[in-house]
């Protein structure tokens, strides 16, 4: 039953996780790059004052069921069940390396303006942001597709 509920909600952290990386791959990075720089650097301090807090506790939650369901599955490491879980953990782990890495710095960043604004070319913030949001989106589809495999493939 523990491993049921675990399975359940960490699927439903992955379709919130993806739903970002699929939200910016289906085209609002291309609409963020064809505004002015000014609005770009608005809206990300917008929804990043609003949506940081709610995010981290949505990836702490996540890594920590991913982990415990990793846990609760590795004794039947051929398991459809664990090797579904422990790829979306990599993929998990890899958007929250680039979270840690590059989303955060490049936040900072742009949430310091206009203090920094004389030393710092924000067009190559705002392309190396967006690229690393699709990268994410990436990583995050890809562990949410499967870990959707993993229930559809699963023998009853």
């Amino acid at each position: 039953m523990i491993t049921a509920t675990l399975r359940i909600s960490y699927l439903l952290f992955f379709i919130i996780i993806a739903s970002q990386g699929i939200f910016y791959l289906t085209g609002i990075s291309k609409a963020l790059l064809g505004i002015s720089l000014e609005s770009f650097i608005e809206q990300r301090k917008a929804i990043d004052a609003v949506i940081s807090t709610p995010l981290r506790v949505i990836y702490y939650s996540a890594l920590i069921t991913g982990l415990l369901l990793t846990l609760t599955t590795i004794q039947k490491p051929t398991s459809l069940l664990f090797i579904t879980t422990i790829i979306s953990f990599l993929c998990l782990s890899a958007d929250v390396y680039l979270i840690v890495t590059q989303s955060l710095p490049l936040n900072k960043i742009v949430n310091d303006f206009p203090l920094n604004s004389d030393s710092i070319n924000f067009e190559t913030i705002r392309v190396k942001w967006l690229t690393y949001i699709n990268y994410r989106g990436m990583f995050a589809i890809t562990g949410l597709l499967v870990l959707l495999s993993g229930f559809i493939l699963e023998k009853k």
